[in-house]
């Protein structure tokens, strides 16, 4: 509960110093468990005339059927339409397997999305996620996840 505290904490004093927006995420994967993500997203901005990008840092926290995690990374989205983003992100995570006592790996994690903005604060989110794991047999879970983001 302390961690929750101080992430809750971190993020709301971060987005406060960097006049961004806490945002939350949560997900159910298919076949393999949720994802949770807490993190801060920027103000948009231009990176060439007529684009509107917006990124974010982001805690995110794993827990599939074969697996959990945990990790830090970055994502890039670009404004497609009105309502429509494409989303990339990059980070590190450290994961176990489920029932292995110290069979871990910290490796890197990427991902691919889209985002469908709903109104001023909510969104539908489709994501796709590939962790390094250290799995018996495997060293990589692919992961698609459907959800919804908040931003407050």
């Amino acid at each position: 509960m302390t961690l929750n505290r101080s992430l809750t904490a971190f993020l709301l004093s971060l987005s406060a110093a960097a006049h961004a927006d806490p945002l939350l995420y949560a997900g159910a994967a298919g076949g393999e468990g949720a994802k949770v993500v807490a993190g801060v997203s920027g103000a948009t901005f231009a990176a060439w005339p007529g684009s509107q990008l917006t990124n974010a840092l982001e805690a995110s926290a794993w827990r599939g059927s074969r697996f959990k995690g945990s990790g830090l990374g970055y994502q890039l989205s670009v404004r497609e339409t009105e309502a429509l983003w494409l989303q990339a992100r990059l980070g590190a995570a450290r994961t176990e397997a489920r029932g292995a006592a110290g069979l871990g790996r910290t490796g890197l994690s990427s991902g691919l999305g889209i985002r469908v903005d709903l109104g001023e604060h909510w969104s539908f989110t489709l994501d796709y996620d590939r962790l390094k794991v250290a799995l018996p047999g495997s060293s990589t879970v692919h992961m698609y996840t459907l959800g919804g983001r908040y931003w407050f």
